[in-house]
């Protein structure tokens, strides 16, 4: 969540992924949680699948 919130726009799994480590799988859960939260939005599908944070409080 950090670095999304750092990142002023857009960024894909695997961009967040070499930042913070982990495998596919958990980093897709984990930006799940946080899209189903409300925290963070999501656009696109597959492998051009980028996210953002929603709101900058």
């Amino acid at each position: 969540m950090n670095l999304l919130q750092q990142t002023s726009g857009w960024i894909g799994a695997s961009q967040l992924r070499a930042h913070v480590g982990g495998s596919d799988n958990q980093v897709r859960i984990a930006l799940h949680r946080l899209v189903t939260s409300g925290q963070v939005a999501r656009r696109g599908e597959r492998n051009s699948t980028e996210y953002r944070v929603t709101s900058r409080t």
